[in-house]
C-alpha cells in the first residue's frame, strides 16, 4: 500500500532556514559589538588615583584624578557649597598611572606631578595659576614606574622625590637643585625580590 504524499511547501523550508541564518548571523555580529561596547565603556570610565589640594589657591580642596586610558587628568575643582564642578581636562604626554599635588617649585602654588609609566619618566606640571600648567617638565626613571613620593629628604627646605619602579626593582631618587629643576641623586637597585 501507497502511503500517501504529503506536499512539502519547500518556500516555508527556505524561510525557516533563511531566518535562522540570519539569526545566526546577527547572533555572530550583534553580541561581539555588544561585548566591545561594553568594555569599551568600562575602560572610557576607568580612574586610576587621585590626589587632594586647593590647585586654584581659593582654599577649597580639589581633587586630581590620573586618568589611564586617554592620556588626561582630569581636575575637579571645589565649589562653597561641599560639591565639584565638571571635571576639567588636561591632555598629558602619555597614559598617567599616578598622581600627586605639591608644589614644587616654592612658588606657594601646587605643582602636579604624574607617573608616565609607559615612558619610565614622572612629569611635574607646574602651576601658572589660574587654572594653568607650564609644558611638563620631565625626568628618566626606572621600568615601569607606579608611585612617587614628595618630601624633604636632606632638610635644605625644597621639595625632593622618589620613585618606585616595578619592571627592574629599584628605586629613584632626585635632589631638588633649589631652581625648580631636580638631579638624580641615586638609583637603589634590587630593593626586593619577586619569587
Amino acid at each position: 500500500m501507497q502511503e500517501p504524499s504529503i506536499k512539502e511547501d519547500h518556500s516555508q523550508k527556505e524561510t525557516i532556514l533563511s531566518t535562522k541564518c540570519r539569526f545566526l548571523l546577527w547572533s555572530c555580529v550583534v553580541i561581539p559589538i555588544s561585548i566591545m561596547i561594553s568594555i569599551v565603556a568600562v575602560v572610557i570610565f576607568i580612574r586610576y588615583q587621585s590626589s587632594f589640594s586647593s590647585i586654584n589657591e581659593d582654599s577649597l580642596l580639589d581633587i586630581v584624578v590620573a586618568n589611564i586610558n586617554d592620556a588626561t587628568i582630569s581636575i575637579y575643582y571645589g565649589s562653597e557649597n561641599g560639591e565639584f564642578q565638571s571635571q576639567k581636562l588636561y591632555s598629558t604626554t602619555c597614559s598617567v598611572y599616578y598622581v600627586t599635588v605639591r608644589d614644587m617649585n616654592n612658588d606657594n602654588k601646587p605643582d602636579i606631578t604624574l607617573t608616565y609609566t609607559l615612558l619610565n619618566q614622572i612629569a611635574i606640571l607646574i602651576n601658572n595659576g589660574n587654572q594653568n600648567f607650564n609644558s611638563p617638565i620631565t625626568y628618566p626613571v626606572g621600568n615601569d614606574v607606579t608611585a612617587v613620593s614628595i618630601a624633604n629628604f636632606n632638610n635644605d627646605s625644597y621639595p625632593d622625590f622618589v620613585t618606585t619602579d616595578y619592571s627592574d626593582n629599584t628605586i629613584s631618587f632626585y635632589i631638588d637643585l633649589k631652581n625648580g629643576l631636580f638631579k638624580n641623586k641615586k638609583k637603589l637597585c634590587k630593593c626586593w625580590t619577586m619569587e
